[in-house]
């Protein structure tokens, strides 16, 4: 019994907070993501949305009373959710059960660790009956057991995630009908593949940090470490052509290792593990392997809330945040020549045919004034 213990042990001294999956079906805007968040731009930007979003769960810190009232609010709002839910004396519905074990998971801070502990042996329970099929219920236990550190349990428990996640709409219709209605309900149609691509990561990324608890023992030293290895072997190194970090850009050779969904797959995983450190530094390289002022702009703000605010200590992340931190972007370019555009270029012909008629009339009446004074 002794090197189980051991196991755990270890695991919660060396381990950041982690989770899978979260479904809470009532709070969806804190999880499921907008199509749009595909680059820093635009609605779905990186310090437009995405970012409030981290500061909603503490995983960035906002030095304003507005910022800090964006944090606390929510985790007040959990605290009563799960006061609320676990004392009613009526049985819970599917989207209650979700809801209540996603705070308790939420929660899991060192002044309320015993939460986890209880979401875990309530989702053990859950997952038995009534909920044995219902891939989300498993998804949360996986997520208590791993914000613990039981890793191995966790990896159980995220593969059941992934053995009963159906293969298509109809397949969900079919055997899972309650989570079905709450997904449909929710707009989730379109990205059920997606959710299976980010939890077939989510698993990898348990074993990943399971061998490294083992391997690293008592060393908590950020020295060597870099950001996970999700995609496949061999690893993304997220360097340039010269083999050294660059600024906006990203070897085409390891380019090609990346899924074409990397940057969206990796803004889920941070939402789903927002104290993951190692896992934001990655978000940071792919921002900046995308390229472009905005994308640029939000690497240099993650590196910035890893140096600056979380104050890890790696000479990597620190290198990056200096380059990026000292990059100068070039003047945007004003043309001195007014830009060609087709709408005006209509209006000009159409006004001129206008003239054009215009005066052909006007000959035309002339000519015929001076036919009669020709005759007589």
């Amino acid at each position: 019994m002794r090197l189980p213990i051991l196991k755990l042990l270890l695991c919660l001294l060396l381990a950041t907070p982690i989770e899978a999956g979260i479904y809470n079906f009532a709070e969806p805007d804190e999880w499921n993501l907008p199509s749009e968040y595909k680059d820093a731009a635009g609605a779905g930007g990186f310090n437009n949305a995405y970012k409030e979003i981290l500061s909603i769960y503490g995983a960035i810190e906002i030095d304003t009373a507005q910022g800090k009232e964006k944090i606390e609010r929510p985790r007040m709002h959990r605290y009563r959710m799960y006061s609320l839910l676990s004392n009613t004396k009526k049985s819970l519905t599917l989207d209650q059960h979700l809801a209540m074990t996603a705070a308790m998971i939420r929660l899991n801070v060192p002044e309320v660790q015993p939460s986890a502990l209880e979401a875990m042996s309530l989702l053990r329970g859950l997952t038995r009956s009534p909920y044995a099929a219902n891939f989300a219920m498993h998804a949360h236990l996986a997520a208590a057991q791993a914000s613990v550190g039981e890793f191995s349990s966790a990896q159980e428990s995220q593969q059941q995630v992934l053995d009963l996640w159906p293969k298509n709409i109809a397949e969900f219709k079919a055997e899972q009908p309650a989570l079905y209605k709450l997904w449909m309900d929710n707009g989730l149609e379109d990205r059920l593949a997606f959710y299976r691509q980010v939890e077939e990561l989510q698993l990898i990324l348990y074993r990943v940090r399971m061998r490294e608890a083992v391997a690293r023992g008592k060393e908590k030293s950020n020295e060597g470490l870099t950001p996970y290895d999700l995609f496949g072997k061999p690893a993304v190194k997220y360097v340039g052509e010269s083999g050294n970090f660059e600024v906006g850009t990203i070897a085409a050779q390891e380019k090609a290792k990346l899924p074409a969904d990397a940057l969206r797959i990796v803004q889920q995983l941070v939402i789903w593990n927002p104290h993951d450190d190692r896992l934001y530094w990655q978000l940071g390289e792919l921002y900046n392997a995308q390229g472009g002022k905005a994308n640029i702009e939000a690497a240099r703000a993650i590196f910035y809330d890893l140096v600056k605010i979380k104050r890890v200590r790696s000479p990597e992340i620190f290198k990056r945040w200096e380059i990026l931190s000292e990059h100068v972007f070039p003047p945007e370019r004003k043309d001195s020549k007014p830009p060609f555009e087709v709408k005006t270029l209509l209006i000009g012909l159409g006004v001129g045919a206008l003239a054009g008629v215009f005066l052909y009339w006007q000959i035309q009446a002339l000519r015929r004034r001076k036919r009669p004074e020709a005759a007589g």
